[in-house]
């Protein structure tokens, strides 16, 4: 006897009446059933009622029957969040241990070619996303403690159909993971086990062949659930966005600012100036959030695609034909021109692309195929086409090449400095050509070496993660009192590591990128004008070359007055000796200094460093000394005098450790060192007489000379191993205890560290690359690799990248990404720990709330806050009235979800 659940996906359609290809869609899903969990599932169908019981979930259509031993659910267009909870109760583990269960989750919509990647509204379903959630659960439901006198436990039997992939796509990957076991119960997982059946009749009597299996009940279950969603499933996704009127107002701004807006897996953002504005990125929604804000902008210059993806698709198709439409009511020189940085592979060409499968599903999306289409009709309705493509012009150990994107005489200068792809990246680039050019189903899931050298060629990385584009900005203001506006953008499929190690020669390269304040002026300012002094170790260097035979042959040089006062030797000779013995007998008077500051013009300021500290009570801190009789006019002595050698034991120069345990000032007198020869060849004699106090124990386990000594052999071997480097390498890493790691970092890692640093180690503990090596970068905002996703970035991010807002787009942030930013945060030094920091998250988790509310004192002690959640925020855009045709204000307002920070 066994549980059956049943989830049921629908995501997002292009047409709006696809009931039909939906209930296909799902038949073949369900076909894909393994013969065990498709017995059982018959079994329990009769239980089912016949009609459904409706919820509204998150702006989604959610549709449950119940039966004894059986449930089956709807999810239609559901968010994050939404089939993150669907999934928890799906995997929710029996009673008793003698009960199995069977979890069946079929997906129908949109599914990207190749990967069988979901497209929801305002989210791209990916294995890794479940696999997460996976974790979590069973992080939840701990092994029984008992379990070896329960009876054994039946497994759970996961089964993903992904309907229109055959193959599977990336979902293939689930059940070759290893997944501890839920509550006891053993955690098998299948994906398209089995092909759709065969269209053959059954076989006669007597024949051994198998029957085909009768899919009948199945079907009927998936006619009755969709007959019961809305007529018009999508009317929304079928209506086009409405573009601003030419009579209605215009949005203008008077300083930088930039809108950040929640739109799911793929970011969106607008940079907008006083006389430019640029997009980033569209979203992953047919109407995506930004566009009451785009559409209202005076003029819309330029669109940064960061990456290909279907996460950045479908916002695209909606938003560029409309925004970039030509208005034939305004002039030539007024109509919109669309600069799309990172175009499609060789868009000049108009690609033939071969025929389609015949058997192709009607929800799988090709993303060159789309993209060529829509270029297509954006050049037929006659839309002013500027492609750029970007990249760094350089290889990653040179600087970049900068776009100017914007120039304006008084204002500034806008430019984009461009950190991948590289020249080294020659055959990651011909290959996503071939694959374009042949719309290859491959292109969404190639994966390529994340390095040229060993051990690097041993990780791979997906071919559109390697090849995406992430930029610098750099807002230069004309006067050069105002700050450089620095904006870090990074492609939300982008690994930390590459984006790290891509901003080293651009950091070495621009000074605005070493200082938390970049005002050009007050960086000048604070460049030395002359050589920097030497260090007062070539002091210690000079002093050992100070031979008295020296001073006797430099009576020559008197006569030539230019070499003698440039000599380090003499110059050590004389200054030194005459200072110490002066200062032993001279009292201190204030118009001697004065004379013997101003006979000495040439004096090394560095030439007697620790006179200069023992004297720093004395009144404007110059040392007081006697003017030199003996000596020329630069006061340098010439002759070796034994007059003016100072003796040691009338100087009272004693050891550190001696004159610490005596607590006495040292005489003068040389009967002190005689009288006391004895206390200082033994130090034990000074404790005095035993007080009779009995002998301690011996201690109990290793000592802590045992310990010390284990610790200083392995920071040694450490050294050694890490060719100097601070950081432990992978053996260090592993071997610490979780004490201090969180659950969501795993086993393993340092706080705040996920897989994300595992790149950056390979076999045998060598780093690839050497994390410390990279200087901090500091800029005013920071998009975060992988959206903030925690297998893509950690707190190595944090400690590197200083930024005053750091700006998160996953949509379903995690408690390991707050974790990360912590660590990171509370290892700046310095000046930069008092610096405040935000975090500007596009959407929200139930986890991060209360971790939020758990971790207040710790926020603000580090000076950490989040400023906003942009789906809780909102941008009103206020009417007023014309300054020509006038007019009441408008009472009700534009308001869009999204969150502003003001530059």
């Amino acid at each position: 006897m066994a549980v059956a659940r049943i989830l049921v996906v629908i995501g997002e359609v292009l047409a709006e009446h696809c009931k039909e290809n939906l209930c296909a869609t799902l038949a073949e899903g369900f076909s894909t059933l393994p013969p065990e969990a498709l017995r059982h599932l018959q079994e329990k169908l009769p239980e089912l009622p016949d009609h459904s019981e409706k919820f509204a979930v998150d702006d989604a259509l959610f549709l449950q029957r119940n039966g004894s031993d059986i449930a089956v659910s709807l999810l239609f267009r559901p968010s994050a969040t939404t089939i993150a909870t669907a999934i928890k109760n799906l995997l929710v583990p029996p009673s008793k241990p003698e009960l199995g269960a069977s979890a069946v989750v079929i997906y129908a919509g949109l599914v990207s070619e190749g990967s069988g990647h979901w497209l929801l509204p305002d989210f791209v379903c990916t294995p890794s996303f479940v696999e997460d959630e996976i974790e979590e659960i069973i992080s939840a439901y701990p092994k029984p403690v008992d379990i070896e006198n329960l009876p054994p436990h039946k497994r759970i039997l996961l089964h993903i159909g992904v309907g229109g992939i055959v193959s599977g796509g990336d979902w293939k990957q689930l059940p070759t993971r290893r997944f501890d076991s839920l509550s006891g119960h053993p955690l098998a997982i299948s994906v398209n086990a089995t092909h759709p059946p065969s269209k053959q009749k059954p076989t006669a009597s007597g024949d051994s062949a198998t029957a085909a299996v009768d899919y009948t009940d199945l079907r009927n279950l998936v006619d009755s659930l969709i007959s019961e969603l809305p007529e018009s499933c999508c009317p929304l996704l079928a209506t086009a966005l409405n573009p601003r009127g030419p009579t209605d107002q215009t949005l203008r701004v008077s300083r930088p600012c930039l809108y950040v807006f929640p739109e799911g897996s793929g970011q969106s953002a607008i940079l907008t100036l006083p006389g430019y504005s640029m997009l980033i990125d569209s979203g992953c929604s047919h109407r995506p959030n930004f566009w009451p804000v785009a559409t209202y902008l005076d003029r819309l210059d330029s669109v940064f695609v960061t990456h290909w993806g279907v996460d950045n698709l479908l916002g695209m198709r909606a938003v560029l034909p409309v925004a970039f439409e030509t208005n034939p009511a305004l002039p030539d020189s007024q109509q919109p021109l669309l600069c799309l940085l990172t175009p499609p592979p060789n868009p000049a060409n108009a690609f033939q692309f071969p025929e389609p499968h015949v058997n192709r599903s009607p929800f799988s999306l090709s993303l060159p195929r789309q993209l060529a289409e829509l270029m297509s009709t954006m050049k037929q309705n006659g839309t002013r086409l500027t492609l750029y493509p970007v990249t760094r012009g350089a290889k990653l150990s040179s600087t970049s090449q900068p776009i100017q994107l914007y120039k304006k005489i008084g204002q500034g200068t806008l430019e984009l400095h461009a950190l991948t792809p590289t020249d080294e990246d020659t055959a990651e680039l011909r290959k996503l050509n071939d694959d374009w050019a042949k719309a290859s189903p491959a292109l969404m899931s190639t994966p390529v070496n994340s390095g040229k050298m060993p051990p690097a060629n041993r990780f791979s990385v997906p071919l559109l993660s390697h090849t995406s584009v992430s930029g610098l900005v750099l807002w230069r203001p004309a006067r050069d009192t105002d700050p450089v506006l620095r904006v870090l953008f990074v492609s939300p499929n982008a690994h930390q590591t590459r984006i790290l190690f891509s901003l080293e020669a651009v950091v070495a390269a621009n000074i605005c990128l070493r200082h938390s304040k970049a005002v050009l002026a007050e960086l000048e300012r604070k460049r030395p004008v002359t050589a920097p002094p030497r260090r007062p170790t070539v002091q210690q260097v000079r002093t050992t070359k100070t031979p008295s035979v020296c001073s006797a042959n430099s009576l020559d040089l008197k006569a030539t007055g230019k070499s003698a006062p440039s000599h380090p030797s003499v110059r050590k000779e004389s200054g030194p000796s005459a200072k110490n013995h002066e200062r032993s007998s001279v009292s201190t008077k204030g118009a001697t200094t004065t004379e013997k500051v101003a006979s000495t013009p040439n004096a090394n300021p560095l030439a007697n460093p620790t006179a200069a500290e023992t004297n720093s009570s004395t009144e404007n801190g110059v040392v007081a000394v006697a003017a030199q009789p003996n000596g020329n006019a630069n006061g340098f002595h010439l002759t070796h005098d034994h007059d003016l050698t100072p003796d040691l034991n009338k100087l009272g120069l004693h050891d550190g450790p001696p004159r610490e345990l005596l607590q006495t000032d040292a005489p003068s007198d040389a009967s002190f060192t005689g009288g006391h020869a004895s206390l200082l060849d033994d130090p034990v004699a000074v404790w005095g007489v035993p007080q009779g106090l009995p002998v301690p124990a011996p201690p109990i386990g290793p000592t802590h000379d045992a310990k010390s000594a284990t610790d200083k052999s392995a920071t040694s071997a450490r050294r050694l191993t890490s060719v100097g480097s601070g950081r432990p390498v992978a053996s260090a890493r592993g071997g610490r205890s979780n004490e201090t790691t969180s659950p969501a970092t795993g086993p393993g890692y340092s706080p705040g560290c996920t897989d994300a640093s595992a790149h950056a180690i390979g076999p045998g503990g060598a780093k690839l690359p050497p994390y410390d090596k990279v200087k901090p970068v500091y800029v005013d905002i920071s998009f975060l690799p992988g959206g903030g996703n925690a297998h893509l970035v950690d707190a190595e991010w944090f400690k590197r990248v200083r930024a005053r807002y750091y700006v998160a787009t996953d949509p379903k942030p995690s408690v390991a990404l707050m974790e990360a930013i912590v660590i990171g945060k509370e290892s700046w030094t310095g000046e930069d720990a008092k610096l405040p920091v935000s975090v500007v998250f596009a959407h929200e988790s139930e986890e991060l709330i209360i971790w939020l509310g758990r971790n207040a004192g710790r926020l603000h002690g580090c000076h950490l806050d989040v400023a906003a959640i942009a789906s809780r925020s909102s941008i009103q855009l206020m009417s007023e009235p014309h300054p020509i045709i006038g007019g009441p204000v408008s009472s009700q307002p534009l308001t869009c979800a999204g969150y502003r920070i003001d530059l």
